[in-house]
């Protein structure tokens, strides 16, 4: 039974969004929405939520750090906690996440934020 089942989700697999833009927080703030996307499932589905979060220094060198968090519906899910690095003008520190999620069918909001 589980074999079928997972046979039967991959068959309906399908890419809801891809987006290589990268968004930028540049001042001290709480957590602010940078990108948010809407979906719509026509079945209870598994989505696989995936992205990178950078520290990039345009500045003198020097420690520096942030935060990354993802929401479903106004609701945070995954956060990436606080990361921290010292690197030179130019260097980016880079970490990559990702997570899966059961939704309900119907429609959802995703949002990414940073701090």
């Amino acid at each position: 039974m589980l074999l079928s089942e997972m046979v039967r989700r991959l068959a309906n697999e399908e890419n809801l969004v891809d987006d290589g833009s990268e968004y930028t927080l540049t001042s001290i703030s709480d957590y602010t929405t940078k990108k948010s996307y809407s979906i719509s499932l026509e079945q209870e589905s598994l989505v696989l939520i995936r992205f990178t979060f950078f520290l990039r220094n345009n500045a003198s060198g020097g420690t520096f750090g942030g935060s990354a968090r993802v929401l479903i519906d106004s609701v945070p899910v995954f956060a990436t906690g606080y990361r921290e690095a010292y690197v030179e003008t130019g260097e980016t520190k880079t970490y990559d996440y990702f997570f899966i999620v059961k939704l309900a069918s119907g429609s959802h909001t995703i949002a990414f934020q940073l701090s």
